[in-house]
């Protein structure tokens, strides 16, 4: 599964049920769970502790609360805040990195990342933290309608930022590549105008390749009433959002049932209580609600297999990484062989050399960080995302690896300030925390013995 929008937990939930459907009766708690469950004829639907989860007809998927409470710790709680410090960070990055004096063609690379890892965390701020927090929120109630109204551009140009970061790191592993295992070409390669061609083409390729995801979902308006509630009233077959490769089935709070001849579909109302009342009570403010469902060309298999899956797979993880790793090391080598020679090294060198460890801890915490998304799409791909969310272990899996992603997205800032030097003397300076020079005057006299007399020097010292 992708970073954004292919979460088995946050977003939506499908009920298959048999033709002959007719409404639904709601059921006591169920032992150590809290369980209250929604038989609709042959097929159930299960609340747990105020989430609910599909379930077949034959056998119910049940999410432990545990993995319930890591969702909205990890994703909710620290998501959002570590979001907030990264956007913070990253936007006193992008600030620091366009002055005239840190231009550079690596800096130019640097400041694309930061603008990327920016869209990243707004985006999981979006789609992933909020609607972790919405259970347990009353002022969030109707969120999941705010974010349906946004699935339609903001899901691919979600992806496009998350592939442009990933091929932004490329891009700049190849270039300190370049400039300490191939100097001799560092003159006609790394060059300004060029690296500014490359950050192009790596967005046109990351916009290029998510164009099929902007025709992978529609945005549905849903009109509220109380009449709605527990009643047939549509007759045709409505998909709610599906955010994972394939088939992802995953957890909303309360629910209107709104049945058609052959499938009963759950319309999200993010309410921090599952009473009938406080159902009854937002219907009948005939707000209206907004769902999605997806297109017929994002529900053909081809397309969600070939594309969502492997492609992906190969594209954005797995090609990437290769070709990182197998730099970073050539990198790692280069650096150590170069320490031993540090002390004569002239200034010029010793801050090439400095740029190429900040680069290569960048480069370790992107491997570090997105690892684990590269197991969670392996994983998809060769047992299948409906197999593989019905296991809590997984679930929680990819809790903590959606964690990861956004650490990575909020950390450069940290990295920037601890190993770039540069960077961070330049950063006090904008905050007006440098210390400012003091300036101390000197004047000598010079007495010329021939025929010209006397003539006066000024001199000027700065002193730290």
């Amino acid at each position: 599964m992708s970073l954004f929008l292919d979460s088995a937990v946050l977003s939506r939930v499908i009920v298959e049920t048999h033709p002959n459907n007719t409404g639904a009766m709601f059921s006591e708690d169920v032992k150590d769970y809290n369980v209250t469950t929604v038989s609709q004829a042959t097929t159930t639907a299960t609340w747990i502790n105020g989430d609910i989860f599909t379930a077949s007809p034959q056998q119910p998927i049940q999410i432990s609360e545990f993995t319930q409470m890591l969702t909205f710790v990890f994703l909710g709680v620290l998501g959002s805040a570590l979001a907030v410090l990264g956007f913070l960070g990253n936007t006193l990055s992008i600030i620091v990195l366009q002055h005239r004096q840190m231009r550079s063609s690596t800096s130019y690379y640097l400041l694309s990342l930061a603008i990327y890892d920016n869209c990243i965390l707004l985006g999981m701020v979006v789609y992933f933290c909020f609607p972790a927090m919405s259970p347990y929120t009353s002022s969030l109630a109707d969120y999941q309608s705010f974010s349906s109204q946004t699935i339609e551009g903001g899901y691919p140009l979600s992806l496009t930022a998350q592939m442009g970061s990933i091929y932004t790191c490329v891009g700049f592993t190849v270039e300190r590549f370049i400039a300490v295992c191939r100097p001799l070409h560092v003159a006609n390669t790394c060059t300004r105008s060029r690296t500014l061609r490359a950050i192009a083409l790596i967005f046109l390729w990351s916009f290029i390749y998510n164009i099929p995801r902007f025709f992978h979902y529609q945005v549905i308006e849903i009109p509220m009433s109380v009449s709605q509630v527990n009643s047939t009233v549509s007759t045709e077959p409505y998909t709610i959002l599906d955010l994972s490769p394939a088939y992802t089935i995953s957890s909303t709070t309360h629910a209107f049932n709104v049945s058609s001849p052959h499938t009963v579909f759950t319309t999200v109302l993010n309410s921090y209580d599952t009473t009938t009342a406080d159902i009854n009570k937002t219907a009948g403010s005939g707000r209206k609600m907004y769902t999605y469902r997806e297109t017929e060309f994002g529900s053909d298999r081809t397309f969600q297999h070939v594309y969502l899956i492997y492609s992906q797979l190969f594209f954005m993880f797995l090609l990437p990484f290769i070709m990182i790793l197998v730099m970073n090391i050539c990198l790692i080598k280069a650096v150590k062989n170069s320490k031993s020679m540090q002390q004569s090294m002239c200034a010029s060198a010793r801050k090439e050399h400095n740029l190429t460890v900040m680069l290569i801890a960048v480069i370790v915490v992107f491997l570090v960080c997105q690892f684990p998304s590269i197991i969670d799409n392996i994983l998809v791909a060769v047992f299948g995302d409906e197999k593989l969310k019905s296991y809590n272990a997984y679930m929680c899996f990819y809790t903590l690896s959606t964690f990861m992603v956004e650490i990575n997205a909020a950390s450069n800032f940290l990295l920037y300030c601890f190993f770039g030097k540069k960077f961070r003397l330049m950063l006090l300076n904008i905050l007006g925390l440098k210390r400012k020079k003091r300036h101390i005057a000197y004047r000598s006299t010079v007495t010329k013995t021939r025929t010209s007399g006397t003539r006066i020097y000024e001199m000027e010292v700065s002193a730290m």
